[in-house]
């Protein structure tokens, strides 16, 4: 559709289009500059009148049901797209940290080159400059607002992933003595530049949408699927050659998307394969290939008439709530019960020159600000929590039930696994505690061993002197084991 001469989402007179459509080019292919104005004036029949790129994403892509109650039927065109985005993630993930690492390649720096692409292309046009100047001028009377920080919070742990396990799977195939603290450094040095860098790109568009529609860049207020999908191709409709914006703007989000799902999806396969080594780990691609299956299946749901409804209340109660919980969780087994000096120690064994003093803001960072600031930012969340809505939409006390099953299935295996860990461990309750929250060797050797030849396609250098050794004790460690 993108090649198109006149791009369907630009005019009306389609069979999903209503009689209050309001048209992006007129009839002779000229633009309308009155568009978006006119939405805002304009009713018909006491219904509020859409532009074309709204009415094609919510009658034509989406093909909305009624409400969360109504699945509706599948849309076989989203289908076919979810099964070549998953074939896509199979393909660069079937041959372990190998293939990604060459999928990487190109899906890491790819999206940034064509997002400055974009960013030049829309700085030159007229109210870009407004766009920016909002977005770099500091809102004091916002700051003051508890509720802005702790959105922020939220935001940074879900962009970095933190709660997920994809930046600890991930690590896993470095060195031992990787220096996996100047790491943890510029990954987040990284993510916080990119997030500025595309909110560059994102606000000269919407200020070159304000100057157009003739109202202010604070009330063009689209986020997430209506972002993308309404008011980037509305922009790019307005430009020069919109067939070729809207192509690199789509291959961007296309790259951003199987990027983004390597991290997670390799927490899963390696997870299975580390849990069952015996079996699943000495068939990694067909687990990749079932989990790719799976995948694909349980997102059949979310590509019907009623998949916005199910897809925003899955984002919207497990991203605020399932991403706090479990890094808190995660930063009270790693302070109080493995222990910080523990932890402390093992990052002094892989990294000997790190500063004593550098550890000792570290531990105390792990036992109080993270825990503390995690329970505070949860409390809030959970305090002002609010159900979803979707327009005008509001969703019934069944959508609301189902959103709290989900933050709640999220959360339920932690302390189902300590629960059924005391019940299976044999001692006394302080024994079994003490068994549970130490470090087993075995299993880390064992996967350290497991790994060997994908960590040297990862890093294209030989194992170090430690990692040599550690597969060397293998065999002692399981006679010990034994004993």
């Amino acid at each position: 559709m993108c090649f198109r001469p006149t791009p369907p989402w630009t005019t009306c007179g389609h069979e999903w289009n209503t009689e209050g459509c309001i048209p992006i080019w007129d009839v002779n292919g000229t633009i309308n500059v009155n568009a978006s104005s006119n939405r805002i004036m304009n009713t018909t029949g006491g219904r509020a009148s859409m532009l074309a790129t709204e009415e094609f994403w919510t009658y034509n892509v989406l093909d909305l049901s009624r409400g969360f109650e109504f699945m509706g039927t599948l849309k076989w065109e989203l289908a076919l797209a979810v099964t070549i985005s998953w074939t896509l993630v199979f393909i660069c993930l079937c041959k372990g940290v190998f293939s990604s690492r060459i999928a990487v390649y190109i899906t890491a720096p790819a999206p940034f080159i064509l997002l400055t692409i974009l960013l030049i292309r829309a700085s030159l046009l007229p109210g870009s400059l407004d766009g920016v100047l909002f977005y770099v001028t500091p809102d004091w009377d916002g700051l003051k607002s508890y509720q802005v920080w702790v959105e922020g919070f939220i935001y940074g742990f879900y962009s970095l992933g933190n709660g997920y396990g994809a930046v600890t799977t991930l690590g896993s195939y470095n060195r031992f003595h990787d220096q996996s603290l100047g790491n943890s450094i510029i990954i987040s040095i990284a993510d916080l530049l990119a997030a500025i860098y595309c909110g560059f790109a994102l606000f000269t568009i919407l200020g070159y949408m304000a100057y157009e529609t003739g109202i202010p860049v604070s009330e063009i207020r689209n986020s997430g699927p209506g972002l993308i999908f309404i008011t980037y191709p509305h922009t790019a409709s307005l430009l020069p050659l919109p067939q070729l914006w809207t192509v690199l703007f789509f291959l961007t989000c296309i790259l951003l998307a199987v990027d983004s799902q390597f991290g997670a999806f390799k927490t899963l396969t390696s997870g299975l394969c580390d849990l069952y080594p015996g079996t699943l780990g000495k068939h990694k691609v067909l687990v990749c290939l079932a989990a790719c299956v799976g995948g694909n299946l349980l997102g059949l749901i979310f590509i019907t008439q009623g998949g916005m409804y199910y897809f925003q209340v899955v984002d919207w109660y497990s991203a605020a709530l399932g991403t706090t919980t479990i890094s808190f969780f995660e930063g009270l087994a790693i302070a109080w019960v493995y222990g910080a000096d523990n932890f402390c120690e093992n990052i002094k064994e892989m990294m000997p020159t790190l500063p004593n003093r550098v550890l000792k803001v570290l531990k105390f960072h792990w036992k109080f600000v993270l825990p503390v600031i995690c329970l505070v930012v949860l409390s809030i969340t959970l305090w002002r929590f609010k159900p979803p809505t979707l327009n005008d939409y509001s969703y019934p006390d069944i959508a609301q039930t189902v959103g709290w099953v989900i933050a709640t299935g999220i959360v339920l295996p932690i302390p189902a696994a300590i629960v059924y860990g005391l019940f299976t461990t044999q001692g006394s309750l302080m024994q079994r505690f003490k068994h549970l929250s130490a470090m087993r060797y075995d299993s880390f050797v064992k996967h350290s061993c497991d790994e060997c030849k994908e960590k040297s396609y990862f890093s294209d250098l030989p194992l170090d002197k430690t990692e040599l050794e550690m597969c060397h004790m293998l065999p002692d460690v399981f006679q010990d084991d034994r004993a």
